[in-house]
């Protein structure tokens, strides 16, 4: 069996995020994308040190918080949007996603957004690369890498499902076979 799922270079066009929204940015990690392209004001969460130190180097104007999305520490309905750009792949336990969208709902205003961006995990290697070049809204692009576990049924259905259950309502799908985009609301 091979060991890892290699997914051919996907294209993806970031969406522009308004400058009045405040955003929080779920699994930041190392390329900061969302503060990266937004003047909004932005909450980058990442529950490691190291990858929020390799997304210092972008110079963006997030606010950096340390800490597990299951348990954010923030008061209740603050933000507009969250965003989760490849970061569901690095929680590879269905509980933890739902901790973590249970946490999202808490902390986003009645009305406020969800923004999934994700890599469908369906293989049953031990291992996927998925690799990406953004381009960004107003210009720019950047190429990433991500290494994730294989084998957690994440897919396009199995998300929406899991961000229902929670109290979130599907606004909008794109299934792009490899990745999937979800929009939902609170």
């Amino acid at each position: 069996m091979k060991k890892v799922y290699d997914v051919p270079t996907q294209h993806i066009l970031l969406p522009a995020i308004q400058q009045n929204e405040v955003v929080i940015d779920i699994g930041a990690g190392s390329e900061a994308l969302v503060s990266r392209i937004t003047d909004a004001k932005v909450c980058a969460v990442d529950i490691s040190m190291n990858k929020i130190r390799e997304a210092w180097i972008y110079q963006s104007r997030a606010d950096w918080l340390l800490c597990d999305a299951q348990q954010l520490g923030l008061r209740n309905a603050q933000f507009s949007l969250a965003c989760l750009w490849f970061s569901l792949g690095y929680m590879p336990q269905e509980k933890t996603k739902l901790g973590v969208f249970e946490e999202i709902h808490r902390v986003l205003r009645e009305g406020g957004l969800v923004s999934i961006l994700s890599a469908r995990i369906k293989c049953q290697e031990p291992k996927l690369y998925f690799r990406v070049r953004y381009e960004f809204p107003k210009s720019g692009v950047s190429t990433m890498g991500y290494l994730v576990r294989g084998g957690q049924n994440q897919t396009l259905e199995r998300v929406c499902l899991m961000l229902t259950t929670c109290g979130f309502e599907i606004v909008k799908t794109q299934d792009k076979y490899h990745y999937f985009w979800i929009t939902a609301s609170k």
